[in-house]
């Protein structure tokens, strides 16, 4: 099974259910969730945005090695 890309931590209950904890959802419910979205997924998504339009609006710029570069720096390496 693959883990989601986002989960949300809901306080569906709140004040008037304080026995009852919070769930987690692959959607959000109210503005109140909290969402946490994958590290994987995050880095993929940004190192495909500076692919696509980084790239693309710097034509002379020499990118070699730049998303690797990335990748490890957010990975903490």
């Amino acid at each position: 099974m693959e883990a989601p890309e986002k989960i949300y931590v809901n306080f569906p209950f709140g004040e008037r259910h304080p026995e009852r904890g919070p769930m987690v959802t692959k959607q959000g419910l109210n503005a109140e969730d909290i969402e946490y979205t994958r590290t994987d997924v995050f880095i993929e998504k940004a190192c495909k945005f500076l692919q696509e339009k980084v790239l693309e609006d710097y034509p002379g710029v020499v990118w070699e090695g730049i998303t690797e570069d990335f990748k490890n720096y957010m990975k903490g390496e």
